[in-house]
């Protein structure tokens, strides 16, 4: 009897341990998820419909231009503004290094779920055109295929595991992605990376060009507060501030451009004056939650309302957002920068299913390519291992 009680004193204990841990976890829960209910709130009601819009027929900026001028003046902006003067000087003379874009940090934010998926796409084209020692793949795990294969080309292989999700503390995945961009950003303030005047990011899907975008980045003297990228909304209607935000207090401006988050860049310069909020994964993973927004705007708030810096606009960089087919012209090809891939379903875009780029006379049908990313890298290197 004696040990017939201990037993069942002992399993009487053992429940109440067990459901006292579920109560701490549920109680765990309720912060952050009161977090992810707000934030979503917040988004939907104060989020623009974002527009990848093309200029209006007529307009001096027209992607369907020539192909070359894509490279003059008028193309690179929207509109009559300050800094289409800007754009309209003569490239600034670069040295050697520069040429080579050995002062631009290329930074690929990426995560394990989507090795297999993107990064062929990636590691099968034009990153086999770039210094890889300029190159920074920051994921959230170890993988033996990618880092080798990084290796093989110089690539820099980051895992940072500070973003990584918990099952006990479920805060939102776009806390998540605001903290891996912020661990990316870190890279440009370690001691073996001083050599770099510019940070792009890129998602792990955009095909880039970094002849055009050295060419693009000539344009701007490293000492400026620069930020180019796509507008993530019509020039003339910028993104307003939430209501309930708490990071923006006694500004005059409540409204701000943005880039889109495929593809942007930011200048040395501007990232010092706007360091304290979005450099470091905690750091920008706050400062998105105070703002109640995803990085890519948050990033633009930073620049525009905390650094005094202004999004100088391009239209060579693309996103899946818009009809790719039409926003591309297969004739402007070589002269792009940033190009997303196709990916069927995935890229579904106003009834447009299969939403990806025309690429003249490809070397794959769309069955064996439908990225188009190899079909890309052929039409621009036609003697690459995988065209022959």
């Amino acid at each position: 009897m004696i040990v017939f009680g201990a037993r069942r004193k002992l399993i009487l204990a053992i429940v109440f341990l067990f459901l006292l841990v579920i109560g701490v976890v549920n109680k765990l829960r309720q912060l952050p998820n009161s977090i992810v209910n707000q934030l979503e709130i917040e988004h939907r009601s104060h989020q623009p419909k974002r527009s990848y819009f093309l200029p209006e027929t007529g307009s001096q900026t027209n992607p369907h231009q020539n192909p070359s001028t894509l490279f003059q003046n008028e193309y690179w902006l929207l509109g009559e503004e300050a800094i289409l003067e800007k754009m309209q000087r003569p490239s600034r003379k670069l040295s050697d290094f520069e040429s080579a874009g050995n002062n631009i940090m290329i930074a690929i934010r990426t995560t394990k779920k989507f090795h297999q998926k993107r990064l062929p796409y990636l590691y099968d084209t034009w990153l086999n055109k770039v210094n890889g020692s300029n190159v920074f793949l920051v994921t959230d795990a170890e993988d033996e295929e990618y880092q080798e294969r990084s290796k093989q080309l110089g690539i820099h292989y980051v895992v940072s595991s500070l973003c990584g999700e918990s099952l006990l503390w479920p805060i939102p995945s776009r806390w998540y992605l605001c903290c891996r961009t912020g661990e990316a950003l870190t890279l440009m303030y370690k001691p073996q990376n001083i050599q770099y005047d510019w940070f792009c990011y890129l998602d792990d899907d955009i095909y880039l060009i970094m002849e055009n975008l050295i060419k693009l980045i000539a344009k701007f003297p490293k000492d400026e507060l620069s930020y180019i990228g796509r507008p993530g909304t019509p020039w003339e209607k910028p993104h307003k501030v939430s209501e309930k935000q708490t990071l923006i207090n006694n500004s005059t401006r409540k409204h701000y451009h943005f880039a889109s988050g495929g593809f942007y860049c930011l200048s040395r310069t501007i990232l010092d004056k706007i360091k304290p909020w979005i450099v470091g994964g905690h750091n920008l993973g706050d400062t998105c939650r105070q703002l109640l927004e995803p990085d890519d705007l948050t990033i633009g708030c930073a620049v525009e309302l905390l650094g005094g810096g202004k999004l100088s606009r391009t239209l060579l960089f693309h996103h899946h957002g818009m009809n790719l087919a039409k926003a591309v012209n297969a004739n402007t090809l070589k002269d792009q920068i940033a190009i997303p891939y196709g990916c069927g379903q995935m890229c579904k875009y106003g009834g447009i299913v299969d939403n990806a780029i025309e690429v003249p006379n490809a070397a794959f049908s769309f069955d064996e390519d439908p990225s188009r990313f190899r079909s890309l890298h052929c039409h621009l290197y036609p003697q690459a291992t995988i065209c022959k």
